[in-house]
C-alpha cells in the first residue's frame, strides 16, 4: 500500500500491526521514514483515533466471529 501511494501522498504515515513477533524480519526489511510496524492485538489496539483509511488483510478471518463485529465498530468510532 505504501509504496503504491508514496509517489503521490508522500505526508501521509503508515502503521502495520501483527500480533506475531516471529515477522520482525520482515518489518526490517521494508524500513522507511513513514512506516511503522508494532506488535499488537487489533482488537487491544489504542490507536485508531484520527485515522483516515484502516487496511485489513486477513485480521477478520483470524479473529474469533464474535469479536469481528465489535473490532469493526471500535475503528469506525474512533
Amino acid at each position: 500500500m505504501r509504496d503504491s501511494n508514496q509517489k503521490r501522498c508522500a505526508s501521509v504515515k503508515y502503521v502495520g500491526l501483527d500480533v506475531e513477533g516471529e515477522f520482525k524480519e520482515q518489518w526490517f526489511s521494508r524500513r522507511a521514514r513513514n512506516l511503522r510496524f508494532k506488535k499488537a492485538d487489533a482488537r487491544t489496539f489504542d490507536g485508531y483515533e484520527n485515522l483516515s483509511l484502516v487496511f485489513s488483510l486477513f485480521t477478520l478471518q483470524f479473529l474469533p466471529e464474535k469479536d469481528r463485529l465489535a473490532l469493526v465498530t471500535k475503528i469506525y468510532e474512533d
